[in-house]
């Protein structure tokens, strides 16, 4: 949460997901390889060094070094084959391929001050950085960091002086806040809001452009390989009890890997709803040799005191013993419903 306070991009990410201009005026692409951006005028690092085109184009084309690509954000800028400043407040960006996403992927390539870098090197540089930013560093120590106002900031800071403290977990973070050790804390657990609320501090979320899921391992033999039980464990798992118990109704449920308001995201695209009866007609259907133990309950239909699992035979085994259940006449897909009693701890076709 530091750099943000530091360093600034051209792009930026807004709270409702959309791209908002930051160092940078406009953007537009001329082709299909180039894209032009209009940089702010009048805006200086913390060290009084100006920023214009130059300095954007000087930290993209170091990122493109093999000495700047050992960096993480070297991601966002592997399609950018070379920036160069037209003029003093003109960047232009060629890439190598169209790509759509580069004004995206700007967001998150903090712009340097390229005289000061070149001159104390990248790891004297990260014992004393100058950004943009409201912020700059006045004191680093162990797991703890002091920042000051940056006298040249365009967005004036509105408070004199912020200290950083590392916290190791959110228990930590929270236990933190309401001793009064500290006036703000981040990334807090979502089961923790009722006891922070309970003490009277206020709870403000922000909106992240990222996607929380569980991946499926098909690389080894696992009834996993087969699509039908994928299927299922997506029919029989209730993402809205998750958000409401888990989360504590901070966010929303969703069915694709693209964030709302982001490249890619469909707001057309419908997740699969919730069906146990048939992600367990699915399972089934795949004929899984042997037990499955750990998800085979999510694929159960509990109606009335009864538990329903939907089979294609009179036969399967329930806990640590055999037994044949009495089919009803109820059908539904070619699959018998078959009932037992509740408390079984698994079952297995």
């Amino acid at each position: 949460m530091i750099w943000p306070a530091l360093f600034e991009a051209l792009t930026g990410i807004g709270e409702d997901g959309t791209l908002e201009p930051v160092l940078a005026e406009s953007w537009h692409f001329e082709d299909d390889t180039t894209w032009v951006f209009t940089i702010k005028d009048g805006i200086r690092f913390s060290n009084g060094e100006p920023f214009d085109a130059h300095a954007a184009a000087a930290t993209i084309n170091y990122l493109l070094t093999d000495e700047g690509r050992v960096f993480s954000v070297y991601r966002e800028v592997r399609n950018v084959a070379q920036a160069t400043a037209r003029d003093r407040l003109t960047l232009e960006v060629k890439t190598t391929q169209p790509d759509s996403m580069i004004p995206g992927r700007l967001a998150g390539v903090r712009i340097l001050p390229p005289k000061y870098f070149a001159e104390v090197g990248a790891d004297a540089f990260a014992l004393k950085p100058h950004g943009t930013g409201s912020f700059m560093v006045d004191r680093w120590e162990t797991g703890r960091a002091n920042l000051v106002k940056n006298p040249y900031a365009w967005r004036p800071a509105q408070i004199d002086a912020i200290t950083y403290t590392a916290a190791p977990d959110s228990t930590a973070r929270t236990q933190a806040l309401l001793s009064g050790a500290v006036d703000i804390a981040y990334d807090l657990g979502a089961t923790d809001v009722p006891r922070i609320e309970q003490a009277g501090a206020r709870i403000d979320y922000r909106t992240r452009a990222a996607v929380q899921m569980w991946q499926f391992v098909t690389e080894v033999e696992s009834p996993l390989q087969d699509k039908r039980v994928r299927q299922a464990l997506n029919y029989a798992t209730n993402i809205e009890v998750i958000v409401a118990a888990l989360l504590q109704g901070v966010t929303v449920a969703t069915g694709q890997v693209a964030a709302r308001g982001t490249f890619g995201y469909d707001p057309g695209y419908q997740a699969l709803p919730l069906r146990p009866s048939q992600g367990a007609c699915l399972v089934v259907r795949s004929r899984l040799p042997g037990r499955f133990h750990d998800s085979v309950p999510g694929c159960l239909v509990e109606r009335r005191g009864r538990i329903s699992l939907y089979s294609s035979g009179p036969g399967l085994k329930t806990g640590r013993r055999s037994g044949r259940a009495h089919p009803s006449a109820v059908q539904q897909n070619r699959c018998k419903v078959f009932t037992v009693r509740p408390g079984t701890p698994w079952l297995s076709i």
